[in-house]
């Protein structure tokens, strides 16, 4: 099931970032069918630091201004992860 294997993948890459104090997760997919075939996704996060930036601050939640530690979940270079999600198209369409 494609929900489950999304889920693992997750689970078990995030922490190979090995950051300590994370306070949110992004989920970031690409869809652009003009120059990927593929639809990417990945997952960042954003960990609290030294300069105690303030709770609504815009450096504390833009994405912009995060590590940019990125982990693709799916990619074209990984091709379980490709195959996986055709089968998911397969399964809904």
């Amino acid at each position: 099931m494609f929900k489950e294997f999304i889920k693992c993948r997750i689970k078990n890459d995030l922490p190979k970032l090995n950051i300590k104090d994370v306070y949110a997760v992004s989920f970031f997919l690409n869809c652009n069918e003009v120059y990927d075939t593929i639809p990417l996704f990945s997952v960042s996060c954003n960990v609290e630091d030294d300069d105690n930036k303030e709770s609504l601050s815009e450096e504390r939640w833009n994405f912009a201004f995060w590590l940019q530690n990125e982990i693709d979940i799916i990619c074209e270079e990984d091709r379980e992860s490709i195959n996986k999600l055709k089968d998911w198209f397969k399964e809904i369409v």
